[in-house]
């Protein structure tokens, strides 16, 4: 037990050195790894090229002649709970582009609460853990990609064997550490782009919402959850994760900004 704590305690050393070398948000330009595979590794990367304070996440942006690609991972429990309760998404503008509701929108990670309770509950028995079972029950889960305004796609949500060639896929290495992938081809994000190829994006750590629950306090249902404090203190309990992290930072959005510019 006592050589596991300290394992623990080096991962979480090194894993806070590394994000104190890290600029808070990437706006170098990256050319993808070659023979790209998307399957939530991180064999091909490298080094992540940013680590955001706000989202607790790293981070890179990079692209080909193809696609734009997003590798993220959450190093601590703390953001793997924010990112497992809303999922992360994308948004993308042109920079001369202030409608909002023109933005292009990529979201992954939106498990259905049942799917995430029982991951969640695997995710318990540190000793007893197989990540192969977390995995393929996480794959069985992720079955959708959100997508909005992206051009020459009409639909809302896309299956992840979708025939637009945009790809998503995760992988738990280890009890603290979660990474995604996520590929968006070039020719679906032209509005976004601008004559200088470059691209405004914002990565976003999504909000759990408790509006549309059913929650019951002293046998009465309680109509506005977030608005109740009884409520707030019964699930802050609940959602109360190892280090601290609280039921109202999981229901605040969390995110980064910034400019990427195309690898040529």
């Amino acid at each position: 037990m006592k050589q596991f704590i300290l394992l623990v305690l080096a991962i979480v050393v090194s894993v806070n050195i590394q994000a104190q070398k890290l600029p808070n948000k990437q706006e170098a330009s990256i050319k993808a790894p070659p023979n790209l595979k998307i399957d939530g590794k991180t064999t091909e990367w490298g080094d992540f090229r940013a680590y955001n304070s706000a989202t607790d996440l790293f981070y890179t942006l990079a692209n080909d002649e193809q696609n734009l690609y997003l590798i993220i991972q959450a190093g601590n429990r703390r953001a793997m709970n924010k990112i497992f309760a809303g999922g992360i998404s994308l948004f993308l503008t042109n920079a001369t582009d202030a409608d909002k509701n023109a933005r292009g929108i990529i979201t992954y990670l939106a498990f259905a609460k049942s799917n995430r309770l029982a991951i969640a509950e695997m995710l318990k028995d540190t000793a007893a853990m197989n990540f192969k079972a977390i995995n393929t029950a996480m794959a069985a889960s992720l079955k959708t990609i959100g997508v909005k305004n992206l051009n020459d796609i009409s639909e809302d949500v896309v299956s992840v064997y979708n025939d637009y060639g945009i790809m998503a896929a995760s992988y738990l290495t280890d009890r603290n550490t979660y990474t995604c992938e996520i590929a968006i081809p070039l020719k679906n994000l032209k509005s976004f782009i601008n004559s200088k190829s470059v691209i405004n994006y914002t990565l976003q750590a999504n909000a759990e919402s408790l509006n549309s629950m059913k929650v019951v306090v002293n046998g009465k249902e309680v109509d506005n959850a977030t608005a109740d404090p009884r409520v707030m203190e019964m699930m802050n309990k609940i959602y109360q994760s190892e280090d601290g992290a609280s039921l109202r930072e999981a229901m605040s959005d969390t995110n980064v900004s910034g400019e990427y510019t195309l690898a040529k």
